[in-house]
């Protein structure tokens, strides 16, 4: 859950705004991000193992989650309000 307390935000915004300053293309955005997940398994967990490994894939699969629901289903909802349903099934 990114829904995170507000005095954390705020010590961890002007970083990832710093970050994407300086990321200028999709390929490094995905590096960022792949090296961060390294960074918290290497770091938090200090050794491989299955439960190190799975929890770092829960983070990517959770982020994924909550930019699908919070962004894309509203805008894929937006647009079948402006265009309508594509059949009698998503009306």
């Amino acid at each position: 859950m990114p829904y995170i307390a507000l005095e954390r935000r705020k010590k961890i915004d002007p970083f990832v705004k710093s970050l994407f300053d300086v990321l200028k293309s999709k390929g490094e955005v995905t590096y960022a991000v792949t090296k961060l997940i390294h960074l918290w398994v290497l770091t938090y967990r200090n050794y491989m193992c299955y439960f190190a490994l799975s929890e770092a894939k829960s983070i990517l699969v959770d982020a994924l989650d909550e930019f699908k629901r919070s962004v894309m289903d509203k805008y894929e909802d937006k647009k079948r309000e402006e265009n309508g349903p594509v059949s009698e099934l998503d009306k």
